[in-house]
């Protein structure tokens, strides 16, 4: 018995997943260069390093608001995913960012994130009284 084969997304959809997960990766770079040159102090704070990692800061920065501007492009040329992107926008307390990750990640991952549901990280564990999920408390 074989499982069911599981279709190709859409090549936009593949696209902009692909973009989105680019996205995280310079996000999750800009913050270990933005913690790096915070832990730069007294003298460990060597004019050449921080010039450096300022640098890298900068490039990181310029980078991912090309890539939001290409994703916000790709989003209002599928009349789709526009669509899509003015509905979820409608919701109070939706912006831009949250709106992509949804659109993207699938609404289940995101509410549970937002605290509408559980996900099987659920974990019973307690951090001071509170139940958590992964490393994050629940309130």
């Amino acid at each position: 018995m074989q499982p069911p084969l599981t279709p190709m997304p859409e090549a936009t959809a593949l696209e902009l997943e692909l973009l989105l997960a680019r996205r995280r990766q310079l996000i999750t770079m800009l913050v270990a260069e933005k913690n790096r040159l915070s832990g730069l102090v007294g003298p460990r704070r060597v004019a050449r390093v921080v010039s450096s990692i300022t640098r890298i800061i900068e490039t990181l920065e310029k980078e991912l608001k090309k890539l939001d501007d290409e994703l916000k492009d790709k989003i209002e040329q599928s009349p789709l995913w526009r669509a899509k992107d003015e509905l979820l926008r409608s919701v109070p307390g939706v912006g831009p960012g949250a709106s992509q990750r949804t659109r993207l990640l699938g609404g289940s991952i995101m509410s549970a994130r937002w605290g509408n549901s559980p996900t099987t990280g659920l974990r019973g564990d307690r951090l001071r009284g509170r139940l958590t999920q992964g490393r994050v408390a629940i309130q």
